[in-house]
């Protein structure tokens, strides 16, 4: 039996139907997307348990995955790409790599943590064999990324760099002394990736730092000199989700951490040469734009410069298609949650309010910051029909409730579990937070990304006052 998983269909008619070229077969990037297929055979005598996420991002997208394959059984994961990226099972911290248009069959044998017996066949087999025997021998996959955070938050940040660069190191040497045949440019290839990989984390874990405790963390200026050896005009068959997360960190450092979308692109194309690379990076930044600010992109894209205008065309046809969940002007999707009190809550209950839905999490310091004036909003305006709906996700329950009492959560405070979570990011395309969802008093959405706390005026108040009096006529 096979199911699909994220066909992305409709793109791939859309895309077809305006003409784009396709690159030479051989090609392993397609920058305006194309399908890939990852079947997994369980010939094991248990049912299979899969659980993980297939990320893509020109433009940036995310489908969560939950398979279930009896014995004997397969099943088909099915995902847009633009360039070789990794399925990720993350269940078994196992990795498959799939690109443009290719084909991949992974035979499973015995599944665990640490240890897979697996036979690849079809497209990237020689490169499965690499990176099952890395996922063998490291023990599985936390080794590219875990390892880096675990120093981050025990060592001086101006210590950090160089710990990386013995992370990155472990890696790399594996690499080399890798025995069996690969294409050299493969090998080439994975080792422009794994130092992308390391410089981005030096980035990533440093931000991570300062978004999670909410503080700025000062470094020397000699923490960033990887940046020289690490440029951002490599040739368009180097390119991975490596490098890309890698360039935006580098675009905003550089446009003086400005989150100004005109500010970042004027950056962007002072720094890289008009090339298919830049159009690349650009296409993933204008994606993450537009799921914090649908008005600064559609203010911003029309004068963006491409190097080839179908790729200009592909980011806003596919970014309209993929970030418009839920749709605007459909009720918000049935979501059960839990009170303070362990009672079981649907947000179709407040039907007849508006609500401000706030989603929030233990880590994120930015949404406790907003607590104040969410819990002012409520207080002030509760009883003329507007209600602050704060939902606590990705957190330990315990935690939540530890929280709720120390910030006095006196707004519609509720608790999203693992399983609601998961339903909730599928359905109200949840990428990072803070994230905000306005819904009105027919339970209807009025904005998939709506002003924080802070953002909001009186003016908007009034607005919606007025919206509601209109409702009612």
């Amino acid at each position: 039996m096979t199911r699909v998983f994220s066909v992305c269909l409709i793109i791939f008619i859309l895309l077809y139907n305006v003409g784009f070229s396709q690159p030479p077969a051989k090609s392993l990037v397609d920058l305006t997307g194309k399908l890939s297929y990852t079947i997994l055979k369980n010939s094991t005598s248990d049912t299979l348990k899969l659980n993980g996420r297939a990320h893509y991002y020109l433009p940036y997208y995310e489908e969560t995955l939950a398979l279930q394959i009896p014995p004997g059984s397969s099943d088909t994961i099915v995902v847009s790409l633009a360039y070789p990226d990794f399925i990720k099972l993350f269940s078994h911290d196992f990795f498959i790599r799939n690109a443009p248009g290719k084909r991949v069959v992974c035979d499973i044998k015995s599944i665990r943590r640490g240890n897979m017996d697996v036979k690849f066949s079809g497209d990237l087999t020689i490169e499965n064999e690499y990176y099952l025997a890395y996922h063998n021998h490291f023990k599985g996959w936390v080794q590219e990324s875990t390892p880096y955070y675990i120093a981050g938050a025990r060592v001086d940040m101006n210590k950090f760099p160089a710990i990386a660069d013995s992370l990155t190191n472990i890696g790399l040497s594996y690499l080399r002394a890798y025995r069996d045949p690969l294409p050299e440019a493969f090998r080439a290839y994975e080792e422009l990736r794994l130092k992308y990989n390391g410089a981005f984390r030096k980035y990533n874990v440093l931000f991570d730092k300062e978004f999670k405790s909410g503080q700025k963390i000062p470094v020397d200026t000699s923490y960033f000199r990887f940046e020289k050896e690490m440029p951002l005009d490599i040739s368009i068959d180097k390119l991975s989700t490596e490098f890309l997360s890698y360039a935006g960190f580098y675009i905003y450092k550089h446009s003086d951490q400005s989150h100004s979308l005109a500010k970042q692109m004027m950056t962007l194309d002072e720094l890289v040469p008009l090339s298919e690379t830049r159009d690349a990076i650009k296409m993933k930044m204008m994606s993450f734009v537009y799921k914090s600010s649908g008005s600064e992109y559609n203010k911003i894209f029309p004068g963006l410069v491409f190097s080839n205008e179908k790729y200009k065309l592909a980011v806003d046809s596919i970014t309209m298609l993929k970030h418009k969940y839920p749709i605007i002007g459909k009720r918000m999707p049935r979501i059960k949650l839990i009170d303070i009190n362990e009672d079981s809550v649907l947000l179709s209950d407040f039907e007849g309010k508006f609500l401000m839905i706030n989603f929030w999490a233990s880590w994120c310091a930015p949404c406790i910051k907003e607590f104040p004036i969410e819990k002012s909003l409520h207080e002030k305006y509760a009883s003329r029909g507007i209600l602050v709906v704060n939902i606590c996700v990705d957190t330990d329950r315990g935690k939540w409730k530890e929280m709720s009492s120390k910030h006095g959560l006196t707004m519609i405070n509720l608790y999203a579990t693992e399983k609601e979570y998961s339903r909730i990011r599928n359905a109200c395309d949840i990428g990072f937070l803070p994230r905000s969802i306005l819904v009105d008093v027919d339970h209807q959405v009025l904005s998939n990304y709506y002003k924080q706390a802070t953002q909001i005026t009186s003016l908007d108040i009034d607005e919606l006052i007025r919206f509601k009096s209109k409702k009612k006529l």
